[in-house]
């Protein structure tokens, strides 16, 4: 840490005060390790990305003096080209079927059709309105 010495000529201010401070020198030095700990955690993050960084630098550095440029070859535009007829054999179009097969329709029934099958289920049942 940056300010340790700073922080320790004020951990010996608090030993020299007396003995009631020394729950307040307690957690004041508890608290300094902590900040301490989480500097040094603070500094290996900051060197492990720097090194992976310069990891990656160096390869794309090798991959690009790796790296041969290959020219395409023009197109030929002084002679037509002539296209070549494909090996797959040709689809077969199908026609869409756009009618409703006869038992997928819905029977609408009539306000007289329901009345008459209510009266034939209670004629069955022997039951009268």
């Amino acid at each position: 840490m940056k300010c340790s010495k700073v922080v320790f000529d004020h951990l010996i201010t608090f030993m020299s005060v007396g003995k009631k401070y020394n729950e307040l020198f307690a957690s004041f030095f508890f608290f300094f390790q902590v900040a301490e700990k989480i500097s040094l955690m603070d500094q290996y993050r900051l060197e492990r990305e720097r090194q992976l960084k310069m990891e990656e630098e160096e390869e794309i550095r090798r991959l690009r003096k790796e790296l041969v440029p290959r020219a395409q070859p023009m197109p030929y535009f002084d002679r037509p080209s002539i296209p070549k007829r494909s090996l797959k054999n040709p689809t077969i179009p199908k026609e869409p079927k756009f009618h409703n097969p006869q038992h997928k329709k819905i029977k609408c029934m009539s306000w007289n059709d329901i009345n008459l099958a209510i009266n034939a289920d209670e004629m069955r049942n022997g039951k009268e309105r």
